[in-house]
């Protein structure tokens, strides 16, 4: 502190020109003008200082311009979802195997029963038996703990995997949720509203349909509609596997008769290739089930192989 005070003197001997042209830089907040530019600590900034509104603003156009458009990012996490399913999938069933091999290790073991003195001739034959089965022991235990530790990391990586999956599908719901808002300004207001009801149940089909905006903002205009199908739908801390079957086979039936509503009729493709000759069908196919008719897992089935069949 006392070497500042001294040197201020010193910049006070300067000509009046270099006088003014420092001034500013000294200046206190309350006479600043009311244009100055400010920086972190209240100091009126430099020039290159007044540049930097500018150069985040162009960097944001950047950004923005490098973004991916919506229906290709959805389409990529689409691809992503499938994945992290499958390495889900090969991770359980992994773990599952490693699960059989620890429990057939938890059989009882006759082997302990037979070491018994008097089934040997000597006591070296004896004593050579026991440290055989501790050998065969600790070998087991060291087997046990390495198969352990197998399942321990396909479970992290079967976790690992549903979790990432998870946040994918709630990117790919906020891709679509943000695409509808520039129909339905008023979307979050309607869609989030406290006015209606969503069941759990329902919000996970929601989420998972690709119209899943659109049917919320329906729900959102119409509370009554969405009132009979949470309450049919609602699960409770006593709920039986029979209640829960039933809540999610309904809650697919109605929120797909809703995706009916709102998915966008296939683009016809035009070939030039001649139509393919008329057979005579034997009448034996079975009709395809409506949405009335199947289960909740017939449903899923059929929404995966159409999602497959479309690429996503």
């Amino acid at each position: 502190m006392t070497e500042n005070a001294t040197a201020a003197p010193a910049a006070t001997e300067q000509t009046p020109a270099a006088s003014a042209e420092t001034t500013p830089s000294v200046t206190n907040e309350s006479t600043t003008p009311q244009g100055t530019l400010q920086g972190p600590d209240g100091v009126p900034g430099t020039p290159e200082a007044a540049t930097t509104g500018e150069a985040e603003a162009s960097a944001e156009a950047q950004k923005s311009s490098n973004k991916v458009p919506a229906r290709e990012r959805i389409e990529q996490l689409a691809r992503e979802r499938r994945e992290l399913a499958e390495a889900k999938r090969l991770a359980d069933q992994e773990n599952d195997n490693l699960r059989a091999r620890l429990r057939a290790f938890e059989q009882p073991q006759q082997q302990t029963a037979l070491l018994d003195p008097l089934n040997f001739n000597s006591d070296a034959e004896y004593q050579a038996a026991l440290m055989r089965e501790a050998a065969r022991t600790a070998a087991t235990e060291i087997r046990k703990e390495f198969i352990a530790e197998q399942q321990t990391q396909a479970e992290a990586r079967s976790a690992d995997a549903e979790a990432r999956a998870a946040a994918a599908r709630d990117e790919i719901w906020s891709e679509r949720a943000s695409a509808f808002k520039d129909k339905a300004p008023d979307f979050e207001t309607v869609a989030f509203s406290h006015a209606h009801k969503v069941s759990p149940v329902m919000a996970e089909l929601i989420k998972e349909s690709e119209v899943g905006p659109e049917i919320a903002y329906w729900l959102g205009k119409n509370p009554v509609e969405a009132a009979k199908i949470a309450d049919a739908t609602f699960l409770h801390e006593r709920s039986s596997i029979h209640d829960i079957i039933a809540a999610k086979q309904r809650a697919a039936l109605e929120i797909g008769r809703l995706e009916a509503r709102f998915a966008q009729p296939a683009a016809p493709r035009f070939t030039q290739a001649p139509a393919p000759v008329k057979t005579v069908s034997s009448g034996n196919a079975a009709p395809s089930k409506s949405l009335n008719e199947m289960s909740y897992d017939e449903y899923k089935a059929a929404r995966m192989a159409e999602n497959a069949r479309k690429g996503k």
